[in-house]
């Protein structure tokens, strides 16, 4: 008798240890998984943020519109009064010129040369070059020498060239100096004294 009540007490407590654990087993299937807490802090610096929804790199992502600084641009003159300017300026030449300012009939005379506020002139441009050199403008008789030599505006005469390149070089012409030996190499020995005798003409008067 005894037996028999402790076999179904052993029975009976082996019944409920094994529904217990089935409970458990039940619970911890069911259970859910808890989602992360969201959170609205930034990233931190240094940390690459997530791609939005539907974008899968960054050159999907709209261009980021960039803003050009503003630079204040002056306004220039109109070009009637740039015209007007340069007119004034070449009269202003033009009357010191004719007045028998070296300086300014060779400077008158490039712009002819050059057609630099004004129509070229090539005829003009000799005429001021020459009443330039003849006061003695070093560069406007390196000028007229130059176009001797290469025939622009007058006749090509190599010994007149010759002449105009010794005048300059003896007022201190660099340019004219190392012309006139050029020059002078191709003269004949006649040629060549009657060129020293020109400029030594001319710088005596």
């Amino acid at each position: 008798m005894r037996i028999t009540e402790a076999a179904r007490w052993l029975t009976l407590t082996s019944l409920s240890i094994a529904l217990v654990g089935c409970g458990n087993k039940e619970e911890t299937a069911q259970a859910p998984t808890p989602e992360p807490a969201a959170t609205s802090e930034a990233p931190a610096e240094g940390d690459i943020p997530a791609l939005p929804p539907g974008v899968s790199q960054a050159t999907d992502l709209p261009p980021t519109p960039v803003t050009m600084p503003t630079v204040d641009v002056p306004d220039l003159p109109p070009s009637g009064s740039m015209a007007a300017a340069a007119g004034s300026f070449l009269e202003s030449l033009q009357r010191k010129a004719e007045a028998g300012a070296a300086d300014s009939a060779y400077f008158l005379a490039l712009k002819y040369l050059n057609g630099d506020g004004t129509e070229k002139d090539i005829e003009k441009a000799v005429k001021w070059f020459k009443a330039s050199a003849n006061k003695g403008y070093a560069d406007a008789q390196y000028q007229i020498g130059l176009m001797n030599e290469k025939g622009t505006g007058v006749p090509e005469n190599k010994s007149m060239a010759a002449m105009w390149y010794l005048i300059a070089g003896g007022n201190n012409h660099d340019e004219a100096l190392q012309r006139v030996d050029t020059v002078m190499s191709g003269l004949s020995d006649d040629e060549k004294e009657e060129v020293e005798r020109m400029a030594s003409s001319f710088v005596s008067e």
